[in-house]
């Protein structure tokens, strides 16, 4: 049982870090845009192409890693 439960914390712990990287890189994307200029339709057009991309990246990935 603790084996089970270090290899879900190391999973979970594992998935906290990528969110957290991830939720930085956002803030520190749209702040960078706001500083430079951009309108706030070009932000939000910005931002949503990089999830969008995200989400295809994952529907996609998984068919070229079993070539």
């Amino acid at each position: 049982m603790t084996r089970t439960l270090t290899q879900i914390a190391s999973l979970l712990i594992g998935i906290g870090i990528v969110q957290l990287g991830n939720g930085l890189l956002t803030t520190v994307v749209s702040l960078r845009m706001t500083y430079e200029g951009f309108s706030t339709e070009m932000a939000g057009f910005i931002m949503s192409c990089y999830f969008a991309g995200q989400m295809l990246a994952s529907r996609t990935i998984p068919n070229v890693i079993a070539r």
